[in-house]
């Protein structure tokens, strides 16, 4: 018998030679975490059929708490939040660092999604099958509906394609950045966005990077960074990471 899956589902399987969290143990994902904080987020996190697996997840929380124990100035954005699975734990681990160094600057989380599905593909796509224009589409109410499920303060919920919304609504000051765009257009939007904005020794994390079935996003990342001192480390498991000011960058 057959059945029809989701698209979450669908993301999850084709990561599965990566790092599928059922064929991974996770508990190895929490042991391989230097921070504290990051294995208890993690430990304390129910595992399933979500856009990031547990791998990934590691490695976005942990360069989160680089940036928080470095200091870097500025807040923490998202762009692409989806439902938000990947937006509670950056929230999680806002607030547990938070609760554990009082003395540490308060970070806001904000969020940045179209609401209304992803953009429609360019070449630099290369006509890849996995997504098409309107798909990943949810509504602002399912990411409130779910911090208030996990008990957390919703984060600054801001709707649009990233390249319309205005530079006011993207913070100041930036520490850490996650975009998951998927698609060529949606994250060169997003650095164009962001990366001026982002302090020294900031961190910006794309998904999906140099993974075979969204050639788009490491084609983004790479045109963008053409001109540039910064290039990407690629981690290998569909992440890459770029930080502000460091050739190249220095991934934990």
């Amino acid at each position: 018998q057959t059945r029809n899956i989701s698209i979450m589902e669908a993301k999850s399987f084709m990561y599965q030679d990566e790092c599928d969290p059922r064929r991974s143990n996770v508990d190895d994902a929490v042991r391989m975490s230097d921070a504290p904080l990051v294995r208890q987020v993690l430990a304390n996190h129910a595992v399933g059929c979500t856009m990031t697996c547990m791998v990934q997840k590691r490695i976005i929380l942990q360069n989160l708490w680089l940036a928080l124990e470095s200091g870097v100035p500025g807040d923490v954005v998202e762009l692409g939040c989806n439902a938000g699975s990947t937006s509670i734990l950056l929230q999680r681990l806002l607030l547990l660092y938070k609760e554990s160094h009082p003395n540490s600057t308060q970070r806001q989380l904000h969020v940045y999604d179209s609401f209304e599905g992803l953009p429609a593909q360019v070449v630099e796509d290369e006509n890849t099958k996995y997504y098409k224009k309107g798909q990943l589409s949810v509504g602002i109410q399912g990411i409130v509906a779910a911090f208030r499920k996990e008990g957390l303060p919703p984060p600054n919920i801001n709707k649009g394609f990233f390249g319309n919304i205005p530079d006011d609504q993207y913070p100041e000051k930036i520490a850490f950045a996650f975009i998951d765009g998927d698609l060529y257009q949606s994250i060169t939007d997003s650095f164009r966005k962001v990366f001026h904005k982002m302090s020294l020794g900031a961190r910006a994390l794309v998904h999906d990077f140099n993974w075979s079935h969204l050639p788009g996003a490491k084609h983004a990342v790479d045109d963008f960074l053409a001109d540039k001192q910064e290039k990407a480390e690629d981690c290998k498991v569909g992440v890459g990471v770029v930080v502000k000011g460091s050739f190249p960058a220095k991934v934990p």
